[in-house]
């Protein structure tokens, strides 16, 4: 954090750090999220947050093989890391959208990912966080995956995550019995 600090006095040096990355394409960002380590992901968002330029790219910057820092969370089920991520990525409803609906190299997005894998958890977070926006709720959910046409329900049910699966349903249901949260 004290580095982040004084690399802040610099808008340049700041950017530059929390943009740095490997010669994987890894952040420290993605870094944080992929093996859960909380803290820092909420020490780089909050320092990220206070320019919406390096807000945005932080939140976006993704490794060479397309995955970014939320979609490394839910695939790993990392379901604190997945709500840190979209509560603030909240801030800015255009940047809470495109982190959402970002998908990897295979045009997988972060629920997509997190179905496939049945981490429930994660795809109860991403779904609570993305009902507070009933349009971004939506088409989360009706996102599929384009190489293989598959939703995140339809996966989970093909591959047999009947919790994850449920755990959908139960969101939309939720949706739907809440008229001033209308899933279409």
């Amino acid at each position: 954090e004290a580095i982040l600090n004084m690399a802040a006095t610099d808008p340049k040096v700041f950017r530059d750090v929390l943009m740095q990355a490997n010669s994987e394409g890894v952040s420290p960002l993605f870094t944080a999220a992929n093996i859960g380590r909380e803290k820092v992901v909420v020490i780089i968002l909050s320092k990220a947050a206070a320019d919406p330029k390096v807000f945005r790219d932080v939140l976006m910057q993704t490794d060479f093989e397309g995955p970014s820092p939320l979609y490394i969370a839910a695939n790993l089920g990392r379901e604190k890391v997945v709500r840190i991520i979209l509560n603030t990525a909240a801030a800015d409803p255009k940047v809470f959208r495109d982190v959402l609906m970002q998908t990897n190299s295979e045009d997988r997005s972060p629920l997509y990912t997190a179905a496939n894998y049945g981490r429930k958890e994660a795809v109860e977070a991403i779904l609570d966080v993305a009902a507070t926006d009933p349009k971004v709720f939506r088409d989360v959910l009706m996102q599929a995956s384009t190489t293989d046409g598959i939703s995140p329900l339809l996966t989970a049910i093909k591959l047999g995550k009947e919790e994850t699966a449920v755990a959908i349903l139960n969101k939309v249901a939720a949706s739907i019995s809440h008229p001033s949260k209308p899933l279409v």
